[in-house]
């Protein structure tokens, strides 16, 4: 649970009296009115973490001549993106190209349905923001056991929720200069279907073409 000297600030200002007991709530269910202080504490941490990182980089993009990208945490699940973030709505729609990871790399896996929400929200918030343009990083861990068959697949999956614009997880490491070896890059030449990738690609350009040739006008659009 974030907590930093501005969240304690803000709750205290909100809260005023009542601010031991709506703390107890965040951490436990047996207080009172425990949802709704937990509804606000993530509501706050949601309007900080877009106000001094979402809108501070989107600012830094501009000024730069750069376009922002990028995924959240919580990856391709839905529930993470709201317990790390509060709305990730709130986050994603400061991006020039909303992001989604399809870290597990496989669509027949997905038994609880987090890949169909996950994509979806990234999705309806492009449309709302204007149509913009999406992006997937993909096959980043658990890709090895897979042919190339399975990769268009998930290839083909990406492209029916309008994201054309892959980013092929290809690192070992992370900003604080850690090694990776729970997600590493399956596109590497250690790996047999290295040899396939051109291939690959450029099915996935073919598939993107013919999807643009497909006009989808939709009557209602349904947020949940």
């Amino acid at each position: 649970r974030p907590w930093n000297d501005i969240i304690e600030r803000e709750l205290r200002a909100l809260w005023g009296n009542a601010f031991a007991a709506n703390l107890l709530g965040i951490f436990y269910h047996d207080t009172p009115n425990w949802e709704f202080a937990r509804y606000q504490y993530r509501t706050i941490c949601a309007e900080l973490y877009e106000k001094n990182w979402s809108i501070a980089v989107k600012n830094y993009c501009r000024q730069n001549n750069l376009l922002m990208a990028g995924h959240l945490p919580g990856e391709e699940s839905l529930s993470c993106h709201a317990q790390f973030l509060g709305n990730a709505w709130k986050t994603l729609s400061h991006f020039d190209f909303p992001g989604y990871d399809i870290i597990s790399s496989t669509i027949p896996d997905d038994m609880d349905r987090s890949h169909a929400t996950g994509a979806k929200l990234v999705q309806s918030i492009a449309w709302v923001e204007g149509k913009k343009p999406l992006m997937a990083e993909a096959f980043g861990a658990n890709g090895f056991h897979q042919d190339l068959q399975r990769l268009r697949t998930v290839l083909a999956w990406l492209a029916v929720h309008d994201m054309y614009h892959i980013f092929n997880h290809a690192t070992f490491s992370d900003p604080r200069g850690l090694v990776k070896y729970d997600a590493p890059p399956i596109h590497n030449q250690y790996d047999p279907m290295s040899h396939g990738m051109r291939d690959l690609w450029d099915w996935h350009n073919w598939f993107c073409d013919l999807m643009e040739q497909y006009q989808f006008i939709p009557a209602t659009l349904i947020l949940f």
